[in-house]
């Protein structure tokens, strides 16, 4: 093969003689491309050389096709005597030759053939699932096995499962639990959850369940619950605006039995408290901030619309749409003022809505104090418009004049506080030389009374 060598033989031969010669070519699969190689064989006798070629064909080899039956399920599973069987096979596709590969399959219990299905698969990994069914009461009450055989080409593949029948029991549905899944809220949908339990002898088919209040019924959707098996179902309802508690009457129930409970709903909500100034005094042509609160006073978290109305509306910015608030909680808002240019000085109210409440506030804009600029111009340029500078002298004049009287009473209110201070501190000075002066007086009155007594005893003496 492209001369190299394969392998050799050596042997004797006598004249006249026919011998076999075998040589072997060991190779490991997918060595070889699938294609057409040429052998050359090469037969040496002392100077004698003879040669001969062959053709070696590698090809693919086919896969058979192949199944494999994954799971077999029997509904109920423990049924009752008097109950419909329904078993579940799911086959899947492993190997394929052709499109599309015929998957014939049976189906008996103990032994007796109940039903054959024929199907098609077209890419491998693909599965099928197949439904067979039959009533217990043919087989009666005890242990009994299920087998799928399934065949593709000259594969067959079977898997068994065993199963018991029982005997006549009971239909029972119980509601096991119910949850809320949403936060109730006036005008929204929340959600419950309903847990049915089957706790009879039966799996129980088609259950249906629905919810009643609010003058209004809601359905969920039929299921189908195993024995010793609970399965959810989950209905939406729908909460009116002005709810506030509301007893609920949740039933379940099919053919055979039922269930009934009742849940009591508290629809709570949010309830926003604005807490501002009654008056803003802000200057004509600034830009300024002012602060408000939004609180929850309500007793569920909630989100608060926010809108600022009124004859001021368009001068504030920088308000949030909405807030979002647990219960209790409070949130400052800052929110910017620009008063515009050219109003008059007075109040211009405006109101913060909070979701159903509000609160009215005012805005008194007044004209910002600007001290009087000198005229400069009138001692630097006398030439030109001496009038127009007398003018604009005697209006600073006129202007300042306010200010002027101001500052002369201000001074006349300190001269009168010295002068009453210096008043009093005279006041102070002759009281006490006159509270010297008595007490000179007391003590020489003493003095003499002293010796007027003395004098008495001496004369009683």
């Amino acid at each position: 093969m492209e001369d190299d060598l394969i392998d050799k033989d050596i042997a004797y031969l006598s004249e006249g003689e026919t011998k076999d010669f075998v040589v072997f070519y060991n190779y490991e699969p997918y060595d070889l491309e699938p294609d057409s190689y040429e052998i050359k064989v090469i037969v040496k006798a002392g100077s004698d050389v003879e040669t001969d070629v062959a053709t070696l064909n590698v090809v693919e080899c086919e896969k058979n096709p192949d199944i494999r039956i994954e799971s077999i399920k029997i509904k109920p599973s423990s049924p009752s005597v008097d109950e419909l069987v329904d078993v579940y096979a799911t086959i899947e596709l492993t190997e394929k030759r052709e499109t599309p590969e015929e998957v014939l399959a049976k189906a008996y219990v103990d032994g007796e053939l109940i039903g054959t299905k024929e199907i098609e698969f077209y890419e491998v990994g693909e599965e099928e699932t197949l439904h067979f069914s039959f009533y217990a009461e043919d087989f009666g009450v005890g242990s009994h096995e299920f087998r799928i055989k399934a065949r593709v080409d000259s594969k067959t593949r079977e898997k068994t499962k065993d199963f018991e029948i029982v005997e006549v029991g009971e239909h029972c549905l119980m509601i096991s639990d119910v949850k809320l899944l949403d936060e109730p809220r006036h005008g929204e949908q929340v959600r419950f959850s309903i847990e049915i339990e089957n706790c009879g002898d039966y799996s129980e088919k088609n259950v249906k369940s629905k919810i009643v209040g609010f003058g209004k019924v809601y359905y969920g959707k039929a299921i189908d619950v195993s024995k010793n098996e609970e399965e959810e179902v989950v209905i939406t309802v729908t909460i009116p605006e002005e709810a506030r508690r509301e007893s609920l009457k949740i039933k379940v129930w099919n053919v055979y039995t039922f269930d009934e409970r009742s849940y009591e709903l508290t629809v709570v909500r949010g309830s926003p408290f604005i807490d501002i100034e009654p008056e803003y005094r802000l200057p004509i042509g600034k830009r300024s901030k002012i602060e408000f609160y939004i609180e929850n006073v309500g007793e569920a978290k909630d989100t608060f619309e926010l809108e600022i109305v009124g004859e001021a509306k368009d001068w504030i910015s920088n308000v949030p749409s909405s807030v979002t608030l647990e219960p209790k909680e409070k949130i400052k808002i800052r929110a910017t003022v620009k008063v515009p240019e050219g109003i008059e000085e007075g109040y211009y109210d405006f109101t913060v809505r909070a979701g159903s409440m509000k609160a009215t506030s005012s805005i008194y804009a007044f004209k910002p104090f600007e001290f009087p600029k000198f005229p400069t111009g009138l001692f630097m340029s006398l030439g030109k418009g001496v009038a127009g500078k007398i003018i604009e002298f005697l209006k600073f004049l006129i202007a300042l004049l306010p200010w002027l009287l101001l500052l002369l009473i201000l001074i006349g209110l300190i001269l009168l506080l010295f002068g009453l201070t210096i008043r009093r501190g005279e006041e102070r000075i002759s009281g006490a030389e006159g509270a010297s002066i008595f007490d000179d007086c007391c003590k020489s009155y003493r003095k003499i009374k002293a010796l007027i007594f003395k004098r008495s005893r001496e004369e009683e003496v």
